[in-house]
């Protein structure tokens, strides 16, 4: 791959990544269904260029969508119980997270109480 990709052919293909064909058909449900989403994103520079672009693209489709960033000192780092709460609370019915998660399980689990639709895909 080179970088920067000059072409989207230079990129790796997205689909090689583990269910990310069923992480896609839910966000195309959610935006069909006029659901409200959450880019949960990271506080470092890469997290908030991810977060922002992920908003933009979901915005672009006309997606109901906002974001959270956890505070660095108040929250900490990653994914956070708090955060889904207060998410679930603002009517949001799925968390899509950028730059963060990859080592949330136990937040996942929890996250299906509030976030789990009717097949069972958060």
């Amino acid at each position: 791959m080179a970088f920067p990709a000059k072409k989207l052919s230079d990129l790796h293909d997205p689909y090689l990544l583990c269910d990310m064909q069923k992480a896609a058909e839910r966000i195309e449900r959610a935006i069909g269904n006029n659901e409200k989403i959450a880019v949960y994103g990271d506080y470092d520079a890469d997290g908030v260029t991810a977060t922002y672009i992920m908003l933009h693209y979901l915005r672009f489709r006309g997606a109901d969508c906002i974001y959270h960033i956890p505070d660095r000192f108040g929250d900490g780092y990653g994914v956070s119980k708090g955060a889904l709460d207060l998410l679930a609370d603002q009517g949001v019915s799925l968390v899509v997270t950028v730059d963060t998660g990859i080592t949330a399980v136990d937040e996942a689990l929890y996250a299906k109480e509030d976030f789990t639709d009717e097949d069972g895909i958060l």
